[in-house]
């Protein structure tokens, strides 16, 4: 039954994988189709197409960490335990030199 779990638990984590492969890659598909095809054949050249096609990228550089948080779990949880109530704090305390920081646990 070890093996059993082991190879479900395997399966999971490769279709979530594979998701993340399809959007990842699917987006800057499109996102260069769009970018290369579409916007200088079909669309007006004004301010919003402009501002559109520029979304496109932005969401396309700061979509990885996003995909990583909703899809792999160890990533998650660390994290979200950052955000945690007795989570390590910093404090900065003002001694002999201009500033100190320590950490406590």
């Amino acid at each position: 039954t070890s093996t059993v779990a082991h190879s479900s638990h395997n399966r999971t984590l490769g279709i979530k994988l594979t998701i993340q492969v399809f959007i990842i890659c699917g987006y800057t598909a499109l996102a260069s189709f769009v970018w290369k095809f579409i916007e200088p054949n079909f669309l007006p050249k004004n301010k919003y197409v402009f501002l559109v096609m520029n979304l496109l990228w932005i969401v396309w550089c700061g979509m990885n960490p996003y995909i990583f948080l909703i899809f792999n779990k160890k990533i998650r949880d660390r994290f979200f335990s950052n955000f945690k109530v007795g989570s390590p704090k910093v404090t900065i305390t003002h001694g002999p030199r201009p500033s100190i920081a320590s950490l406590q646990l």
